[in-house]
């Protein structure tokens, strides 16, 4: 009995993971960062800071750049990402440590290869900047 009940939840969680999975997977670079790629990777809750802006701006059909101001200079930051499309997880995302601070306390970094899971197909981008008192959040849609 315990057999066939197990036999048959590992079937059941098997076909709920072919039908999660996704054709093709974004590919990110981040300019001269090293990206974790990991579905486990916990992304944080927005929490802005005091004092804190953060935007993106779009450079290229697949390319953007980050900006963050208001925070303190040389403070740690770990930026997380991942992308949605038709509603759903297009890929597992990922993270990077981006201590990019200058000594005015602005933030900047650029993320490229934000390509989409099919061609001429529009994505939202989740981007977050965790830094030392908050969790900064934006998205952009590409292209």
């Amino acid at each position: 009995m315990k057999r066939s009940l197990i036999l048959i939840i590992a079937m059941f969680c098997t076909s709920c993971l072919v039908q999660m999975s996704t054709p093709t997977e974004p590919q990110v670079e981040i300019a001269g960062m090293e990206s974790t790629e990991d579905p486990t990777i916990a992304t944080p809750d927005c929490q802005p800071g005091s004092g804190v802006t953060f935007r993106l701006q779009k450079i290229s059909d697949n390319m953007i750049e980050l900006i963050a101001t208001g925070l303190q200079p040389a403070e740690a930051t770990r930026v997380f990402y991942n992308s949605t499309y038709n509603g759903r997880n297009a890929g597992p995302g990922g993270m990077f440590d981006a201590n990019l601070v200058n000594e005015n306390g602005k933030f900047y970094s650029e993320l490229s290869r934000l390509d989409p899971v099919e061609e001429k197909v529009s994505m939202t981008w989740d981007i977050r900047l965790q830094h030392s008192h908050g969790v900064e959040c934006a998205t952009i849609i590409l292209p």
